[in-house]
């Protein structure tokens, strides 16, 4: 086995939220607002450090500056990630918005919400994988 994929492996048991994963997020733990619950996507490695860097998504009109549209996410019949998708209306991604939060936060599976799809998305968005 390679160090990545032992890397991989190790992650995956630990249930560290992966690159480019989406989670429905309290905003009392964000305190980004105060509308409840948000789906922020994980733009950091979260072996790099304590914490992962995130950016949120959200349903109210961006300007250019702040943020691009996002389209609602229509998965594959079959996948885990339809079940649990809740990006089911257009929003906007604001990458400029981007927060850190401790990677432990992220490992209880309750929040976890889908693995965005579209890798064009994922650059815009900052991911650095």
């Amino acid at each position: 086995m390679n160090w990545a994929d032992f890397k991989a492996s190790w992650e995956a048991d630990q249930n560290w939220a992966d690159v480019g994963t989406w989670h429905w997020l309290d905003e009392s733990l964000t305190e980004w607002s105060d509308k409840g619950h948000r789906p922020w996507l994980v733009v950091t490695d979260p072996g790099s450090g304590p914490s992962v860097q995130i950016v949120p998504r959200t349903t109210k009109r961006q300007s250019p500056s702040r943020g691009f549209l996002h389209p609602q996410h229509l998965h594959v019949d079959g996948l885990e990630d339809k079940r649990l998708c809740r990006l089911d209306q257009a929003g906007w991604i604001c990458p400029r918005r981007r927060k850190g939060l401790r990677r432990e936060l992220l490992a209880d599976k309750q929040f976890y919400s889908c693995r965005e799809p579209d890798q064009s998305v994922r650059k815009a968005a900052g991911c650095r994988e």
